[in-house]
């Protein structure tokens, strides 16, 4: 009857909030579609859908722990299990136990079920590679990218816009590692009009403030602080306090490379705080060094 209908229903609440940028409702509605009995693949959901929302707020080990559950419980080769598994392995890679990957790796490989789980499994190993990337964990890196470069890959994007961008970012992370930064720049500006286009407010936000940085490394600052402001703004309105942070010491050099010093020290020390209250030492340590 109506009680077995709970758990979907708090599903698709859940999923809702998400979009929404509702992360904590996102992560709640979740919790009472799991008190409501869910199981199976209902359960999955749920959980994969928790993994997405903790990521955003930047609370990896939660990530770890309801990705985990979530590639348990949904099929291999559904959208489902490749955006779950996206997610998780990222979270390993951040947590630096790249290790986790391993069982992900042969499953990544699969056949997917159809043309939504081929997207998302492109998109998966696109998110893969770039963490991998950008922590210099090169173990995987090689058949991953293989993988991106498959026949098909393209196409794919050609019609994806949230493929196009993951695949954007992929390629800035390697021409910054080949030491071209002007060019990583323009990958990230494509990347950005890509999650624009898709409607990805959280992911354009991102995109912007990487943008930002690149451009800040250029000497191009005009274009770094509309974007660090503009990345900011979002940031704040969407309650994503990590990439606020980053953003604020970004434009903290970028205002002290143009002689506003008093303004800078007021954006850094927001950083800082921001860093403290989301537990990001590494961004806390960077904005003091700018500071300094």
């Amino acid at each position: 009857g109506d009680t077995a209908r709970l758990p979907g229903l708090w599903l698709r609440a859940s999923e809702r909030a998400r979009d929404a940028s509702d992360l904590a409702a996102s992560i709640d509605y979740a919790d009472r579609g799991l008190h409501a009995g869910a199981a199976g693949e209902t359960l999955g959901a749920l959980r994969g859908v928790q993994a997405i929302a903790h990521s955003w707020r930047g609370e990896i080990d939660l990530v770890a722990a309801r990705g985990s559950e979530a590639v348990a419980a949904l099929p291999r080769g559904t959208a489902r299990w490749y955006r779950a598994a996206g997610f998780l392995a990222s979270a390993w890679i951040q947590r630096g136990e790249p290790q986790g990957m391993e069982p992900l790796m042969e499953a990544l490989d699969a056949t997917p079920l159809d043309d939504d789980a081929g997207r998302s499994r492109i998109a998966a190993i696109a998110q893969i590679a770039q963490h991998c990337l950008m922590t210099g964990r090169t173990t995987h890196v090689d058949q991953l990218l293989a993988w991106l470069t498959a026949d098909g890959v393209a196409q794919v994007a050609t019609t994806s816009p949230m493929v196009a961008a993951l695949l954007h970012e992929v390629r800035a992370s390697r021409h910054t590692i080949d030491g071209d930064p002007l060019a990583s720049a323009k990958e990230k500006a494509s990347a950005r009009r890509c999650r624009e286009e898709a409607g990805d407010r959280r992911g354009a936000c991102v995109a912007a403030v990487n943008e930002g940085f690149s451009w800040n490394e250029l000497g191009d600052h005009a274009r770094a602080e509309a974007l660090l402001r503009e990345g900011i703004e979002i940031a704040d309105r969407l309650g994503l306090g990590i990439t606020a942070s980053y953003a604020r010491m970004c434009l903290g050099k970028t205002l002290l490379a143009c002689g506003d010093t008093a303004q800078a020290r007021a954006v850094l020390a927001r950083a800082i705080e921001q860093a403290r209250e989301r537990g990001r030492p590494r961004t806390d340590g960077l904005a003091r060094a700018v500071l300094a």
